[in-house]
């Protein structure tokens, strides 16, 4: 019995199975870029950690400031009358550097280090303050005129009896603390000022000789400056004279216990004669010793 395949209708033999027909001669399976089979690439789902929230950052305004604030008032405090800044800024960095301490305890800050250091300087600080004040206190307390006597063949009976916010005596007298320093000044005399002392072309001019004697058991600070004498001439104010061929600019010294000192200032006054008034000042703040009489 003879078999005869035949093409079935449509002129394409049938192949069963999975693999379909097979490659014709001439003709070759698609492959992709590399030879591989063309296949679609698999869908790998992917796996990744949870990222934990960011930490909260650091508060650390409060001990910074606190900080700052000590130490401003440290430099501030040592200086002398700009020092009382050093009050409310030692108060306010010993609160802003208490409250950042207490941040750090909590947790809410890492910056111990700061906060500490400001305590630190903040208490420092206003010790210096509390010194300060207290040797100024001090210092007014001792300087107080009313506690002097005043010494001299002149001596009016007013000045013994002057209230105690300006002690007045006569020039020639000794004023003496109750510490032991004393303080004269002689009767003026007329000066004649060089040809470069200024001011040029007064009507008349008076020289003032200061003798500081210092009867304490320590050294005492001397400015011609500061200390004085401020001079005034039948109720004006009389320019000092700067003669440098004359008379000896602003000093400076330390006048040491048992040893006394002498200065001059000349005072540019009225051509007419009239009272004149000195007033020299201990330390500052303190009431001036002021020596009077006619010129």
């Amino acid at each position: 019995m003879t078999t005869s395949s035949q093409p079935p209708q449509g002129g394409q033999p049938q192949h069963p199975g999975p693999y379909g027909p097979p490659p014709q001669y001439g003709q070759y399976p698609q492959h992709g870029r590399y030879g591989a089979p063309q296949q679609p690439w698999a869908q790998v789902p992917q796996h990744y950690a949870p990222v934990p929230p960011p930490a909260p950052q650091p508060r650390n305004g409060l001990g910074t400031a606190g900080f700052v604030l000590g130490l401003l008032a440290l430099l501030f405090a040592w200086i002398p009358f700009i020092g009382v800044i050093g009050w409310p800024l030692s108060i306010l960095g010993l609160i802003l550097s208490g409250f950042g301490l207490q941040r750090v305890t909590s947790g809410k800050a890492d910056n111990k280090g700061l906060s500490v250091a400001g305590i630190a300087l903040s208490a420092i600080a206003l010790l210096v303050c509390i010194l300060w004040a207290t040797a100024f206190a001090s210092a007014v307390s001792e300087t107080s005129t009313s506690s002097g006597t005043v010494s001299g063949a002149t001596a009016p009976t007013a000045a013994a009896s002057a209230p105690a916010a300006s002690q007045t005596v006569g020039f020639g007298q000794t004023y003496t603390y109750k510490d032991g320093l004393a303080v004269t000044i002689a009767a003026p005399v007329d000066f004649t000022p060089s040809s470069s002392a200024y001011p040029q072309n007064v009507d008349r001019a008076v020289l003032l000789t200061v003798t500081v004697q210092n009867g304490t058991d320590k050294p005492f600070e001397l400015n011609t400056f500061g200390n004085g004498p401020d001079v005034t001439f039948a109720g004006t104010h009389a320019d000092e004279i700067t003669d440098l061929q004359k008379l000896e600019v602003a000093e400076s010294t330390t006048v040491l216990p048992g040893k006394s000192y002498t200065y001059k200032k000349a005072f540019a006054v009225g051509s007419g004669t009239g009272e004149l008034q000195a007033e020299w000042t201990r330390e500052v703040f303190s009431e001036p010793v002021i020596f009077t009489g006619q010129a």
